[in-house]
């Protein structure tokens, strides 16, 4: 995966290619999420660390979209994937991240999966929250600039 500085098992941050608006710092990704669970792993710890550190290195907000598989209901797959936005919410909160500085929280469910997910089979990749780090506020960056941001994070898991 292009720009990837460190990775696991249970996670890993990277930087897209720098691009004409260069709004985005950095992705962090934790996975392997239990099935059915929104409760952070101990090797989720280390990710979640990470990205409240990067939180503190400059001016910047962060976005945080929790996801589930395609196992089970899209009702029961949003409900869950919104626990786990929640739950990484509150471990960042814990760890002393400014309220202010988290912008969005949301589960998508499996609608921003990606290609490497199919219908009944249990993926570890897909039960995910995706932490983007922004250099201003979300609700100040285009719509299309974000898409276009998430876009080339979930093309990251169809290879």
């Amino acid at each position: 995966m292009p720009g990837v500085l460190e990775e696991d098992d249970y996670g890993y941050v990277f930087q897209l290619d720098p691009d004409d608006e260069g709004e985005l710092l950095y992705v962090s990704v934790i996975f392997n999420f239990s099935v059915g669970s929104h409760t952070i792993l101990p090797g989720h710890v280390r990710w979640l660390a990470t990205a409240a550190g990067l939180l503190q290195l400059a001016d910047s907000y962060l976005e945080i979209m929790g996801m589930a598989s395609k196992t089970g209901s899209r009702a029961f797959n949003q409900k869950l994937s919104e626990g786990r936005a929640k739950s990484t919410r509150a471990w960042l909160l814990d760890a002393l991240i400014k309220p202010s500085q988290i912008h969005v929280t949301k589960g998508v469910g499996w609608d921003e999966l990606g290609a490497s997910s199919t219908m009944g089979r249990e993926e570890p990749a897909d039960r995910r929250v995706q932490m983007f780090v922004w250099r201003k506020p979300v609700a100040l960056l285009t719509e299309n600039y974000r898409k276009m941001c998430v876009n080339r994070v979930r093309m990251t898991f169809t290879a």
